[in-house]
């Protein structure tokens, strides 16, 4: 599954960007009858499937402020993993994420003008509906459906589920370096 954005030009003339979850199927092979006779012919083509709305598209990949987690926390990312919770590992990273963007935080969620971010009901709004803030240039996708995808995520014992947390992080805009994702990914072992 993946989100697609689609633009959007209202009648004032203004154009919206909005984001769908799309299902894609891959095809391996296509019937065709001529004359009577059937045959099949290679199509390697994926069909995509709408599964859902997601809501309206905000971009921030241009508007941030790059801060590293011991200059915005005062300690090493390192020394946070090892003392707390998954759940707050997560919350602290995306919220990294969205204080170096230029969100501010009040009490238990992060703001910016009208859109909130409420990390303890994994939510991301706009104060009516459902929104997706676009965070990195290529993918980079905060919406309340990568949140949950991400907080599910409580133990890795494969290298393909390793693979699946970084791809999830990704998806939420969460960018790592090499040493702090295997610290991430050390924590996530020895859970299992």
């Amino acid at each position: 599954m993946f989100i697609r954005i689609k633009k959007v030009k209202k009648r004032n003339g203004n154009v919206y960007e909005y984001a769908h979850l799309v299902h894609g199927i891959w095809k391996q092979r296509r019937l065709s009858v001529e004359s009577g006779k059937r045959t099949f012919h290679s199509y390697k083509n994926s069909v995509h499937e709408y599964s859902r709305f997601m809501g309206r598209v905000y971009r921030f990949q241009d508007l941030y402020v790059e801060l590293s987690f011991a200059d915005l926390y005062g300690y090493s990312f390192s020394e946070f993993v090892q003392d707390h919770s998954l759940s707050a590992i997560y919350s602290r990273l995306i919220e990294h994420r969205l204080l170096c963007r230029g969100f501010i935080r009040k009490e238990n969620v992060l703001q910016y003008g009208s859109l909130f971010v409420d990390l303890e009901r994994l939510i991301v709004h706009d104060g009516e509906r459902d929104t997706v803030l676009k965070l990195n240039p290529i993918s980079g996708y905060l919406c309340s459906h990568t949140l949950i995808d991400l907080f599910q995520i409580q133990k890795i014992q494969t290298r393909l589920e390793g693979k699946s947390l970084l791809q999830k992080l990704r998806a939420a805009g969460i960018t790592l370096t090499p040493v702090d994702f295997f610290v991430l990914a050390d924590k996530l072992l020895r859970e299992a």
